[in-house]
């Protein structure tokens, strides 16, 4: 039996994240850090769940809709963390994306 993971309709921001060695010196690597809200004013911080198929190419969905400011159909689920200090996070685990970019159209 398969568990049905909602689906939500999300409209992707990302900026990029700049990495860090164990001894948190900069390594000049980035990674994209995809940002949503699902329910106003909660931000989630979206990652790829390990049982997704195409994680590269599900990230790759993911920035190209936040480039063109696209909505797309992300399945997957959401944790919150909590920390020690207070904070707290909300992830999302995506498992597929739902998204067919439009056609871009070239201004001439």
């Amino acid at each position: 039996m398969q568990i049905m993971l909602p689906t939500y309709e999300i409209t992707p921001t990302y900026y990029q994240k700049k990495l860090k060695d164990k001894d948190g010196n900069p390594t000049g690597e980035t990674t994209p850090v995809i940002q949503f809200e699902i329910y106003q004013p909660i931000q989630y911080t979206l990652n790829i769940s390990p049982q997704a198929k195409n994680g590269d190419e599900l990230l790759q969905k993911l920035i190209l809709a936040a480039d063109n400011g696209d909505t797309l159909k992300v399945q997957g689920n959401s944790e919150v963390r909590s920390y020690a200090n207070g904070g707290t996070q909300h992830l999302f685990k995506a498992v597929s994306v739902d998204y067919n970019p439009k056609p871009m159209i070239n201004k001439a």
